[in-house]
């Protein structure tokens, strides 16, 4: 019962930690955990960070592909020209 509870704040602790913004690296180091893939296994995130996740990725792909959207800072063809003499 003990281990469970240890195991369950520690799964909360580390999510909180991760959600506020805490490197990984440094949440490996907190849980003294020796392989980043045992501490992301603790790491549990809320269906509103999932989503706000989407909705960040879904407003950079759109404005990468509008057409007010950020343009070239050259033609592609001199772009590749650049690129062959390089």
């Amino acid at each position: 019962m003990i281990n469970r509870i240890r195991k369950v704040s520690l799964t909360i602790s580390l999510t909180w930690l991760a959600d506020a913004g805490v490197l990984l690296h440094v949440l490996q180091s907190i849980a003294g955990h020796g392989s980043i893939t045992t501490t992301q296994r603790y790491l549990h995130p809320d269906r509103r960070a999932i989503e706000e996740a989407g909705n960040l990725l879904n407003t950079h792909v759109t404005r990468l592909w509008s057409p007010g959207g950020p343009q070239p800072i050259m033609p592609i063809d001199d772009w590749l020209t650049t690129m062959i003499e390089a």
